[in-house]
């Protein structure tokens, strides 16, 4: 499999661990872009925690993410917050944590 490929897959996966659909909608994230091992994307800064406006998440060693919550000044990426070591079954849980975000309306009892 091409890296291209690959990248593309793992950024599918993340999307759908952080919810698909569902968190595009809760979130109102956009412009989504796969590489390096992970996805990038832009999520609305006038609804964040800190008014951030990206966050890239990157599959590292050991089935871990790293979380990277930045802004964009003057086209460079200023750091917020980063977050290492995150585990699938934690991957919306951080989010929710950096971003002040919901990614779904939770679960019926």
């Amino acid at each position: 499999m091409s890296n291209q490929r690959q990248d593309a897959a793992v950024a599918q996966c993340i999307l759908e661990q952080l919810g698909g659909r569902r968190f595009i909608a809760m979130t109102g994230a956009n412009s989504f872009v796969s590489g390096d091992g992970g996805l990038t994307f832009r999520i609305p800064s006038n609804m964040t925690r800190k008014r951030g406006s990206t966050l890239r998440i990157t599959l590292t060693g050991g089935d871990e993410y790293r979380l990277e919550y930045m802004k964009i000044r003057n086209f460079e990426p200023v750091m917020i917050e980063e977050m290492t070591g995150v585990q699938v079954s934690g991957l919306q849980q951080a989010f929710t944590r950096l971003t002040g975000l919901d990614t779904s309306l939770g679960r019926a009892a």
